[in-house]
């Protein structure tokens, strides 16, 4: 007489000897997705760090710009333009680096705004100078994942425009008799005004309340 094993068994060894084949799967996942995390690890790296740089680029450019375009508007002078503008870039750093300025770096000229609701326009050359550009360049900076994009360093460049600004101010001195009245009451002589004292007159200190 045969005995068949219980249907329950046969399931169970099915499924242990499954479960056997599937051990080390996550382990070839892991080992196939490394390099795909690596890569974006290093993208984000560069991405960041080139944005940290064009920011000092540009903190740095504006700096030494409106040093320059400061000392045009007092002096008139460029090559003293040019000097303030390096000592000021070189005390603000890129990458660690300090900026450094060319003299080709900067274009004097005359900055225009056809109202007083537009920007103004940078036109080099001409006589009179009232504004300066520069156009720097960063240093060479290595990036912090090397290779990745092709590249192993990185050159911001930003520019940068000071304009000196004309206004005209005009202060205007209202010393006629109607001023000593008070702003309440109406300014015609006669009568003098309500606050004047005795014996006032006109020329005299004005009256508290005035005008």
């Amino acid at each position: 007489m045969t005995l068949n094993k219980p249907p329950t068994a046969n399931r169970f060894v099915a499924n242990s000897k499954a479960g056997q084949r599937r051990h080390g799967a996550m382990l070839v996942l892991c080992a196939f997705l490394l390099p795909v995390l690596l890569a974006l690890a290093s993208l984000a790296i560069n991405v960041a760090f080139m944005e940290l740089c064009r920011t000092e680029l540009r903190t740095a450019t504006d700096s030494a710009t409106r040093a320059s375009g400061r000392t045009l508007a007092l002096t008139g002078d460029e090559n003293a333009a040019r000097a303030a503008a390096r000592d000021a870039g070189s005390r603000n750093t890129i990458g660690g680096q300090p900026l450094s300025l060319d003299d080709g770096d900067f274009e004097f000229g005359r900055g225009l705004r056809p109202s007083i609701t537009s920007r103004y326009a940078f036109t080099a050359g001409g006589a009179f100078p009232n504004a300066v550009r520069i156009t720097a360049h960063g240093p060479n900076i290595p990036q912090l994942m090397p290779g990745f994009l092709g590249n192993t360093v990185y050159e911001p460049v930003q520019i940068a425009t000071s304009t000196q600004t004309e206004l005209d101010v005009v202060l205007v001195l209202d010393r006629s008799g109607s001023m000593a009245y008070a702003s309440n009451e109406p300014a015609v002589y006669p009568p003098f005004p309500a606050a004047a004292p005795v014996g006032w007159d006109y020329c005299q200190a004005a009256p508290t309340p005035s005008r």
